[in-house]
């Protein structure tokens, strides 16, 4: 089956964040605060919808979170066990079992975020051969030790999860399996010395934030991160990854004396744009200026 013939379903992640307890791991995270989540989840949907008119987009979310009130084209799914404290794993935690849930459908699965916009239609990825793919950037940092982790107490990582390409069936969902499984063996039994002074900053929000990175780093390996291949079989899983300057891109900002800019290429060639981090204030701005019809 083609991904045509497939349903595709765009799934998105937010929980409100009121006392700060999710975006308080960089400095440049405090700066969007003041950021309007609902702006980014309706101009996000608009993108999807723009792109992938067939795509079912549903976001994940609490009951205490409201921002997708008055939002069309979205459906909601409520999983309020994702807790502040442990946020990313429960996040991947609710993916596994969701993928379990949708395997006689042969579904098809992007699960990304809210502060980014589609620029193209993801669903010729699929017809790509692979169980769980996902973006690298091989130019990230070029100081990996032998487990493909930053060195020198750098927190720069090839790989920054942002978007996650799954067709469900037993192989990923047991390769998903192993992934939860190792993250949580390495929260208790590594000693996370590669990150230097930030050590104890990575191990103490290990769970809620850091650990997807650095267990999907190790799983996938130095090979795969510096770009040597960009296949490989994990647990009988086929996993496929993909430039992320095509499909996960993150514009280029520069601050000149407190004036934040953002810097982008023809858009004609990038499928995604993430306006992670510090970017999220331009999301609007670029949205208005190269999507709106």
């Amino acid at each position: 089956m083609n991904s045509s013939e497939s349903s595709i379903e765009v799934i998105l992640f937010y929980i409100n964040d009121d006392q700060g307890q999710i975006e308080d791991i960089l400095p440049a995270f405090v700066l969007n605060r003041n950021i309007s989540a609902a702006e980014m989840l309706n101009l996000c949907v608009k993108s999807i919808s723009r792109s992938m008119q067939s795509a079912k987009v549903i976001l994940v979310t609490n009951h205490k979170t409201t921002i997708h009130v008055g939002i069309d084209n979205l459906e909601i799914i409520y999983a309020d066990d994702i807790s502040h404290e442990n946020l990313i794993i429960d996040l991947h935690r609710f993916r596994r079992n969701y993928i379990k849930s949708k395997i006689n459908e042969s579904s098809n699965l992007i699960f990304t975020d809210i502060d980014v916009l589609i620029n193209d239609n993801l669903s010729q990825v699929f017809d790509n051969d692979f169980d769980f793919a996902t973006t690298i950037d091989p130019a990230s940092n070029i100081h990996l030790n032998e487990r493909g982790l930053p060195m020198n107490g750098s927190l720069m990582f090839n790989f920054t999860g942002g978007i996650y390409f799954i067709k469900c069936n037993e192989r990923v969902l047991n390769f998903y399996d192993y992934f939860i499984n190792q993250w949580t063996n390495f929260s208790m039994n590594e000693d996370f010395s590669n990150y230097g002074a930030r050590s104890s900053e990575v191990k103490l929000q290990f769970l809620k934030w850091w650990g997807e990175l650095h267990t999907l780093s190790v799983i996938f390996g130095r090979e795969i991160l510096t770009g040597v291949v960009n296949k490989k079989t994990i647990h009988e899983a086929k996993l496929l990854f993909l430039p992320e300057i095509k499909y996960n891109f993150a514009p280029k900002l520069t601050n000149n004396n407190g004036s934040m800019r953002i810097h982008l290429p023809d858009l004609k060639n990038i499928s995604m744009i993430h306006f992670r981090g510090a970017r999220k204030v331009f999301m609007p701005l670029v949205f208005n200026k190269y999507l709106e019809d």
